[in-house]
């Protein structure tokens, strides 16, 4: 799924699970629930994406863009990971 580019997308509860997502356009992808534990997001595009109780444990998140992103108290980040401004 590597530069995979998905736009407008509806993917509550998806298993993206260790996928290599690096570079991928997320751009306002419904990604509510979604289980993103150790993904590779590295420089992907999550702008105005939807992280509504997603799991992003121990996801690479290096680079990416998050403007207007939403998450709520029930998103796992990984450890250490705060969202800065943007989120």
């Amino acid at each position: 799924l590597r530069q995979a580019k998905f736009s407008y997308a509806v993917a509550g509860e998806a298993n993206f699970a260790g996928a290599d997502l690096r570079e991928a356009y997320l751009y306002w992808v419904g990604l509510r629930k979604a289980n993103l534990k150790d993904a590779n997001l590295r420089g992907a595009n999550l702008m105005r994406s939807r992280l509504q109780g997603a799991d992003l444990t121990g996801a690479d998140l290096t680079g990416v863009t998050v403007l207007a992103t939403e998450y709520d108290a029930d998103t796992k980040f990984p450890a250490g990971f705060t969202p800065g401004t943007g989120w």
